[in-house]
């Protein structure tokens, strides 16, 4: 018996030695893979900081190189040349005053370096549809001319159907169309863009000359403007081929002038009465067209 107890004894300290020796070595292996996790840890907080830094100078570096708007604008000149049709005085005409808003300078870029024919986009514009919906998006315009330091620019597409004059009246100055363009149409523009534009002395076959911000090509400017019918052709936004509203008359009593489907332009003097103008109460594509001062 008391072999056997010595037989255990014995054991257990061959255990306890053993168990010993685990136990330093689990805290051996335990601190080494603390100490790599420390490791990874810092060499992670090293790369994210690395990285921070790095963003940061790109940052600094692209508000260093970005252009500065000041330099890019500049008041608006309320001077200049006068620019009209060449066509003779007895043609209708529009004749810039000369005066524009000059409330604060303006950034449009896409004018700068354009070119006529080229398509400029100048902001976000939001007006009422004639049909009480709302318009909220970019437009494209179209560069008609450059003229002693200013440019005619017309919408690249129809932007709504409208009747020329819903009271049957078939004259520019007393119209419903001109009244929207001048007020719905261009109170909607950004205000970068209404602080460079012109009023221009609109004189048309028929009507008393006016003064507006916006208008319609006469017939002469439709003709002078665009070289062929192909180029006059246009569509409404995001849909089909559509006339387009000129601001002369027709070759009819209560009728006024217009560009067709096909780019030609419609008015007096043709047997065909589709060819002779619309009547003032039809539903028709409106492309308004302004003059903008280029010096600013």
């Amino acid at each position: 018996m008391g072999i056997y107890r010595q037989q255990i004894i014995r054991q257990a300290n061959r255990y306890k030695y053993i168990l010993i020796v685990v136990a330093f070595a689990v805290i051996i292996i335990g601190g080494a893979v603390f100490g790599v996790a420390k490791f990874v840890e810092d060499v992670g907080m090293a790369i994210n900081n690395t990285n921070a830094s790095n963003v940061k100078t790109a940052t600094d570096n692209g508000n260093a190189n970005a252009p500065n708007s000041e330099n890019n604008t500049g008041s608006v000149s309320a001077n200049g040349s006068q620019v009209q049709n060449s066509s003779g005085a007895n043609s209708d005409t529009t004749e810039n005053s000369g005066s524009s808003s000059t409330n604060g300078t303006v950034s449009l870029s896409a004018l700068q370096g354009a070119k006529v024919g080229d398509v400029v986009h100048l902001g976000t514009m939001t007006f009422t549809y004639y049909n009480g919906s709302k318009f909220s998006r970019d437009i494209g315009w179209q560069v008609l001319a450059i003229e002693n330091g200013r440019a005619l620019l017309i919408t690249d597409d129809v932007i709504d159907v409208l009747p020329y004059n819903k009271n049957g009246g078939d004259t520019w100055e007393q119209c419903d169309l001109r009244q929207w363009l001048n007020k719905d149409f261009y109170s909607g523009l950004p205000q970068s863009v209404k602080s460079v534009v012109l009023t221009t002395n609109v004189v048309t076959s028929g009507s008393t000359s006016t003064e507006d911000k916006v208008f319609l090509l006469s017939i002469d400017e439709a003709n002078k403007y665009f070289k062929s019918d192909s180029d006059r052709a246009t569509q409404i936004e995001g849909g089909s081929w559509c006339d387009w509203w000129l601001r002369s008359p027709g070759g009819d009593p209560g009728t006024a002038s217009c560009v067709g489907t096909g780019g030609g332009v419609h008015f007096g003097g043709n047997s065909n009465p589709y060819e002779r103008g619309y009547d003032v109460g039809s539903d028709v594509g409106v492309r308004p067209a302004l003059w903008v001062n280029l010096q600013f």
